[in-house]
C-alpha cells in the first residue's frame, strides 16, 4: 500500500516536471512584442535621440518622448541588423540618420512621418528616397534615382528589404521624386495626407492598394513611371502595374482622375463634395464601390452605367435621381449606411441581378418604377421609416418592403 502511494507521488512529480520543462521550452527565445529602445540626450539637452535597441521583438516603435523630453532624431545606423518585422516612427521625429535600418531584412511594414532624412513641404534638391533609411548593405540592391544638392540626377543603390510590402506615410509631408522606385514587393501604400512629386511609384510592379488625397495629388497617373516593366499596361505616357486593383481617394473624384486604370476592381471615396461618375464608368473591371460623405450627395441620371459593378456601399445621406443606376446588370448588393432622401424613377431599372437592398436609416420617397425589372430582388430592408412611395414603385419586381421604423 505504502509502495503504491510512493509510486503515485513519483508519477505526479514526474508529470509536473515535464510540464514545466515543456512551458519553458515553448517560451525560450520567444520574442517580446515590442522592442526596448535605447536613447541618448542631445548636446543641448533639449531632446532625445533614438540610438539602438536592447531586446528581441516584433515591433520597433520609437517613443514620442522619453524622460519628459521629445524624441526628435534617429541616429545613423541606430537599428542596424535589427530583426524586427514592423517599424513605427512618430511625428515628433525631425531627422533620421543614413542607414538607420540597414540590414533589417525582416521588415514587413513601416509607419513613417516622412520619406528620407527629414520632412519637406515642397520639392527641393537633395531630397532622399526611401532607400536612404536602409543604406547600402550586402543584401538586396535596389536602384533609386533622385536629385542631388546641385540639381543633378544621380542613381544610388540601397539595400531595401524584399520583405517590405506595406508603407504608410502620415502627416502633410512632401513625397520626393522616385521615393519608392523599383520596390517590386511593395503591395500597399497609404499617402492620404501627403503632397507628392511625380514618378514616386516607377517600377513598383506588384502594387495592389493605393490610398491618396485628391486635394493634394492632382493626377494618379503621374505617380507612376514612364518606363515599361513586366506585368504593366500603358495609360498615356505611364506604365501601371497589372496588380493594382484597389484605390482609396480622400477628397473629390474629378474628371479623368482615374480614367484608364483598367486593372481597378475596388474604389473607395471619402469626404467628397463632387464625384465624376464618368471616371468610374470608364473602368472596365470595377466591381465594388464605397462612398463616404459628410454632406447630402446627389447621384444623378445615369451616373452609374457600368456593367461590371457588383456591389455599392454608401455612407451618409443621398438623393438618387431618375435612372441613377439604370441597367447595372451585374449589380447584386446595394447597402446604404444612412438615409436615402429619394429613389428616383427607374433608379434601379433593369438591375436584373440585384438581390440585396438595405438602408439602415430612412427613405424619403420611392418614385414610380424605381425597381422596375429587378427580378432577383425579394426584400427591400429599411431600418427606419419610408415617408412616401408611388403605387407602382415595385412594378415588375417581386420584392416586398421590410420597414422596421413604421409607415407603409
Amino acid at each position: 500500500m505504502k509502495k503504491n502511494k510512493l509510486f503515485k507521488s513519483f508519477y505526479i512529480l514526474t508529470i509536473l516536471i515535464l510540464f514545466i520543462l515543456f512551458i519553458t521550452s515553448c517560451n525560450r527565445g520567444k520574442p517580446h512584442t515590442i522592442y526596448d529602445i535605447c536613447y541618448e540626450l542631445s548636446d543641448d539637452g533639449s531632446y532625445y535621440i533614438a540610438c539602438g535597441f536592447k531586446n528581441r521583438g516584433y515591433t520597433l516603435a520609437i517613443d514620442e518622448e522619453y524622460n519628459g523630453l521629445p524624441v526628435k532624431e534617429i541616429k545613423e545606423k541606430a537599428f542596424r541588423r535589427c530583426p524586427c518585422s514592423q517599424v513605427i516612427i512618430p511625428d515628433t521625429i525631425e531627422y533620421i540618420g543614413y542607414g538607420a535600418f540597414e540590414g533589417c531584412i525582416d521588415i514587413r511594414s513601416m509607419f513613417l512621418p516622412f520619406v528620407g532624412a527629414k520632412r519637406y513641404d515642397t520639392f527641393s534638391y537633395g531630397q532622399e528616397t526611401l532607400g536612404y533609411l536602409f543604406g547600402n548593405d550586402i543584401y538586396n540592391k535596389t536602384k533609386q534615382t533622385t536629385y542631388n544638392d546641385n540639381g543633378e540626377l544621380v542613381t544610388n543603390e540601397y539595400s531595401i528589404p524584399s520583405s517590405l510590402n506595406y508603407i504608410e506615410v502620415r502627416g502633410d509631408s512632401y513625397i520626393p521624386y522616385h521615393a519608392f522606385e523599383n520596390m517590386t514587393n511593395l503591395a500597399y501604400l497609404n499617402i492620404y495626407d501627403c503632397v507628392s512629386s511625380k514618378n514616386i511609384l516607377e517600377g513598383c510592379s506588384n502594387l495592389y492598394i493605393l490610398k491618396i488625397n485628391s486635394n493634394t495629388i492632382n493626377n494618379v497617373l503621374s505617380l507612376f513611371g514612364e518606363s515599361e516593366f513586366e506585368k504593366s499596361y500603358k495609360v498615356k505616357d505611364y506604365y501601371i502595374p497589372n496588380t493594382l486593383d484597389t484605390i482609396c481617394i480622400n477628397g473629390d473624384l474629378n474628371d479623368n482622375y482615374i480614367n484608364g486604370l483598367d486593372s481597378l476592381k475596388y474604389i473607395e471615396i471619402n469626404n467628397a463634395l463632387n464625384i465624376s461618375y464618368s471616371s468610374i464608368n470608364s473602368l472596365s473591371k470595377i466591381e465594388e464601390i464605397k462612398i463616404k460623405s459628410n454632406i447630402d450627395l446627389v447621384i444623378t441620371n445615369m451616373s452609374f452605367s457600368n456593367k461590371s459593378i457588383k456591389k455599392i456601399d454608401l455612407y451618409g445621406n443621398y438623393y438618387l435621381e431618375e435612372k441613377s443606376f439604370y441597367n447595372c446588370k451585374n449589380l447584386t448588393d446595394f447597402d446604404v449606411y444612412g438615409n436615402l432622401n429619394n429613389i428616383g424613377i427607374e433608379a434601379f431599372g433593369l438591375c436584373e441581378n440585384l438581390s440585396s437592398f438595405c438602408v439602415s436609416g430612412n427613405i424619403g420617397m420611392i418614385e414610380s418604377k424605381a425597381f422596375d425589372g429587378c427580378e432577383d430582388l425579394k426584400r427591400i430592408f429599411v431600418g427606419g421609416f419610408v415617408n412616401g412611395k408611388a403605387s407602382d414603385c415595385l412594378e415588375n419586381c417581386s420584392a416586398y418592403l421590410d420597414i422596421r421604423g413604421g409607415k407603409y
